[in-house]
């Protein structure tokens, strides 16, 4: 399957009941989709509770675009024939917030952002599409930019690798914590994916991994030797 073709996380929902709404849309317009529930590996692994499960809606990396402006029509069709509550949050807005609401826009909803173009217009502020592309190309290429994570967490993750040697506890969260960090990506608001971390963290990352899995391997060849010799 070809990148444009490839099923990738559109929205992420605390709730399954909350991704309802997004659902009912994608079946409507005949939208082809994906939902998965998910537990991040790490939080797997040390226990953690189910309040940290997630609900990922995937759609084809082709159709991001597409969607969004789908449910940016539907808003303003929605707002033309139920009319705008005056006291909705956003007219409290000054002008450079909303801005931010067109430049961040997918950190917000679409109602959210349609809004903020109508009160920006209404207030007679200067702005075009021309603009609001602008804008979000630039908010793309902040989005792209790689985390750089502190020392301290790669001095955690040689701990574990090395820590292998004494327990599987240790030894496993290090391959889990070098896998993160080696090959984890974040899907950008169109549908490509970037590595989530910086070329150094990737390259500590990808020791912390290998140095996990050789001492591992190692162990368990010397406790299978063990066992023979007795």
């Amino acid at each position: 399957m070809s990148a444009e073709n490839t099923f990738r996380t559109y929205q992420i929902f605390s709730e399954a009941d909350d991704a309802t709404d997004l659902i009912n849309f994608l079946k409507e317009h005949k939208i082809q989709y994906q939902i998965e529930s998910y537990m991040p590996d790490v939080e797997l692994y040390f226990g953690s509770d189910n309040s940290q499960k997630e609900f990922r809606v995937k759609i084809l990396s082709s159709q991001f675009d597409y969607l969004s402006g789908l449910r940016e029509e539907d808003v303003k069709k929605r707002l033309e024939e139920t009319g705008i509550d005056e006291t909705y949050y956003l007219f409290d807005f000054t002008d450079d917030e909303l801005l931010e609401i067109l430049e961040k826009s997918d950190e917000w909803s679409p109602t959210d952002y349609v809004l903020a173009q109508k009160i920006l217009t209404d207030r007679g502020s200067k702005f075009d599409l021309a603009k609001i592309k602008h804008l979000k190309e630039k908010r793309l290429e902040e989005l792209k930019q790689p985390k750089k994570i502190h020392v301290g967490w790669l001095v955690l993750g040689l701990f574990f690798a090395i820590g292998g040697a004494f327990t599987l506890f240790l030894g496993f969260g290090g391959v889990l914590m070098g896998w993160f960090f080696t090959f984890s990506k974040r899907t950008l608001p169109n549908g490509e994916q970037s590595y989530s971390f910086d070329e150094t963290t990737r390259k500590w990352g990808k020791a912390v991994f290998y140095l996990s899995i050789l001492v591992l391997s190692a162990m368990s060849v010397f406790r299978l030797l063990e066992s023979f010799k007795g």
